[in-house]
């Protein structure tokens, strides 16, 4: 079940980043791509937070394949741990954090808007 969270330091749409400051870089391995979509793995390190970020022609869909990751979508934060999913919209500002003290994993799969 997905559970809905505060956020904690919220993004400023000012500037463009998160509140964090112990932004780190996530790991990212292409897995696969076509014409309309790429596959991605990324490993996000613990404590760690990637950027908001709206993607005007893409849409994309998270699966959590090891630890917990926070997904912020819009004003609100859902949490997923391994085996769950969401589908984030073209356009909807999101990002992730990796709250724990162990690294996480997900499966990205974006595609192209037609």
């Amino acid at each position: 079940m997905k559970t809905i969270v505060p956020r904690i330091n919220a993004h400023s749409p000012k500037s463009g980043k998160s509140g964090n400051d112990n932004s780190k870089s996530g790991f990212n391995e292409v897995l696969g791509s076509g014409q309309d979509y790429n596959v991605n793995r990324i490993k996000t390190p613990a404590r760690c937070t990637l950027p908001l970020q709206t993607l005007d022609t893409i849409s994309r869909h998270i699966t959590v394949i090891k630890g917990c990751v926070h997904i912020t979508m819009g004003d609100d934060v859902i949490v997923l741990v391994p085996d769950e999913s969401i589908y984030i919209p073209q356009g909807l500002l999101h990002g992730i954090e990796n709250r724990a003290n162990d690294s996480a994993e997900i499966i990205s799969i974006d595609y192209s808007a037609a």
